[in-house]
């Protein structure tokens, strides 16, 4: 059995196949409060994982290890800009 590899295009009409229909009769601000009620679920649970209280297991700390910007040797991390850009829209 073969599967063709899944292209932008096939993965853009998947997400609307499954997403356009309840997010279109949710509406623009219905859908931004659906999200960020969803990243507020997702911090507790980071939170809630990450409490001093229960030290994290071996797997979080490789994972830990593997992206962090300082783990390999020569990396540096990113700049972070100070100032201010304005845009004319």
């Amino acid at each position: 059995m073969t599967t063709e590899p899944l292209t932008i295009r096939d993965f853009q009409q998947l997400i609307r196949d499954r997403y356009f229909e309840s997010d279109n009769a949710r509406g623009t601000a219905g859908t931004f409060l659906y999200l960020t009620e969803e990243f507020g679920e997702l911090a507790t649970a980071l939170a809630d994982n990450n409490r001093p209280s229960k030290p994290p297991t071996e797997a979080e700390r490789a994972i830990s290890r593997k992206s962090s910007p300082m783990s390999s040797p020569g990396s540096q991390p990113l700049p972070i800009s100070t100032g201010s850009t304005s845009s004319s829209a």
